[in-house]
């Protein structure tokens, strides 16, 4: 062999292994680029050059240089999922949530064996998810939330045993809940709220004994709640609102010593609210709005020293509001409205020097505004309106500070309106019509600079309207017919 025969063996063979100098896993990722659209810099690392992909961006390897993860979450990508990512054996991680990935999710998918971790979340993906996910038996999470999946969940997906989180929410995803949900014996998360699934919670959910966060929200699930909810000791938050659910609150909740937040509103829930809500001492709100529970409110919600909300409004309840419920020292939002409440206002909502939102109205409360009410320094909304509250607005008021929304009318309310109502600077919107106020309109109000609503009709004001009104710049709604005012309008 001569020597420029030699030469021109050694530049071919060169070549060669120039062309094939990546591996086989980085030959793989290169594949998908034919399917995906991104920003150079997001590739600029993916060099056909180098012998392996471990340096690529969004690429983890294992310690034998094969690809163990891609991570391409918040990449700008576009494009579609090549069925080619399963040429990577030995993959276990693959994110690609918060892109703009379209087209549906490749049946050859459930070839990616070894897989664990799945996230293909809040992209424009749709289509049904493919019952060939069920062959990843070691598939831990599953993120699909926020496309547009649609059809049922494969019963196939509720077989994969290992199964830790599933976040399903914002789809169109229809049908059931997959009865076999109470296999996965290992799952803590599972999100399946805003579609519209339709049928009953299954009951073997209690099996999931791990289950910590159970999302089932804004569906059209009918049925009650299983009674044996109360076996998921584990359970932290429990979201069903916005269903068509209805039956009583199963008793067993209140072994879920666990839970920090419970929302049930807007479904047709009935009877009571359980005693048993008082034990769960780790609750930080719960929401139980727009349901038809009757009876009156436990007192033992006053032993929930860590709740920060409670909406109980637009139900059936009755009776008054327990004199405990002070004892929530972090309460910030109190909603009772819209109920048949009745008695006095319990001067202990005065201990609660948290409390921003409390919301009262329209229920059947007599007595006057207790005054302890005007320690509670905290309070930017105060609604009282639509009841049967007699007496006088107390000076006191002015200790409000923060105040900025005071609605009293359509009581009984009589006596003046106290000038010191002109110390709360921050208030927006003062509504007095409908009761049986006197006296003149304070002038003190025209230092009320951000003041846009003000309703004084309906009541027995004398005197002239106060020039100083036209001070409040901010005014844009302001209703003084029906009394018995003189002089000019000062505008």
């Amino acid at each position: 062999m001569g020597l420029l025969t030699v030469l021109v063996f050694m530049v071919i063979a060169f070549q060669t292994q120039c062309t094939e100098a990546v591996s086989k896993d980085g030959t793989v990722l290169l594949s998908l680029l034919n399917k995906f659209t991104a920003p150079p810099n997001i590739f600029s690392s993916w060099n056909s050059s180098d012998n392996y992909p471990c340096h690529w961006k969004g690429v983890t390897c294992h310690p034998h240089h094969t690809v163990s993860a891609l991570d391409l979450s918040q990449s700008q990508l576009s494009g579609t999922l090549s069925s080619a990512i399963c040429g990577l054996h030995n993959l276990k991680e693959l994110y690609l949530a918060s892109n703009s990935l379209s087209g549906t999710i490749p049946p050859e998918l459930g070839n990616c064996t070894e897989l664990e971790h799945l996230d293909l979340s809040n992209n424009s993906i749709h289509g049904q998810i493919p019952v060939q996910l069920g062959s990843i038996k070691n598939l831990r999470s599953l993120s699909l939330y926020d496309n547009f999946l649609n059809e049922s969940i494969p019963l196939s997906i509720f077989g994969l045993r290992q199964l830790e989180v599933i976040f399903l929410v914002t789809n169109n995803l229809t049908g059931e809940i997959p009865s076999n949900v109470g296999n996965l014996t290992h799952l803590s998360k599972l999100w399946l709220g805003e579609n519209p699934l339709v049928g009953e919670i299954p009951s073997s959910i209690v099996n999931c004994e791990h289950l910590t966060e159970l999302y089932v929200y804004e569906n059209q699930l009918v049925g009650e709640l299983p009674q044996s909810l109360g076996r998921l000791s584990k359970l932290q938050y429990l979201y069903v609102t916005s269903n068509k659910l209805g039956g009583h609150i199963p008793k067993s909740l209140g072994d879920c010593t666990n839970l920090i937040q419970v929302e049930l509103s807007n479904n047709s829930f009935s009877g009571e609210i359980p005693w048993e809500f008082g034990k769960l001492s780790n609750l930080t709100w719960i929401y139980a709005t727009q349901n038809q529970f009757t009876g009156r409110i436990p007192s033992s919600l006053g032993s929930l020293h860590r709740l920060t909300q409670l909406y109980l409004n637009q139900n059936l309840l009755s009776g008054a509001i327990p004199a405990e419920l002070g004892n929530c020292s972090l309460l910030e939002e109190l909603s009772l409205h819209t109920n048949k409440l009745e008695g006095f206002i319990p001067p202990e909502l005065g201990q609660l020097g948290r409390l921003q939102i409390l919301l009262l109205s329209d229920n059947s409360f007599n007595g006057s505004i207790p005054p302890q009410l005007f320690r509670a320094r905290s309070l930017r909304e105060l609604y009282l309106h639509n009841n049967s509250l007699t007496g006088s607005i107390s000076p006191k008021i002015c200790n409000l500070t923060q105040l900025q929304y005071l609605y009293l009318e359509e009581n009984q309310l009589s006596g003046p309106i106290p000038a010191e109502l002109g110390n709360c600077s921050l208030l927006e919107e003062l509504s007095l019509h409908r009761n049986r106020l006197e006296g003149f309109i304070p002038p003190e109000l025209g230092r009320l600079e951000r003041l846009q609503i003000l309703h004084l009709r309906n009541n027995s004001l004398t005197g002239i309207i106060p020039l100083e009104i036209v001070r409040c710049q901010s005014l844009r709604n302001l209703s003084l017919g029906h009394n018995n005012l003189s002089g000019v309008i000062p505008w």
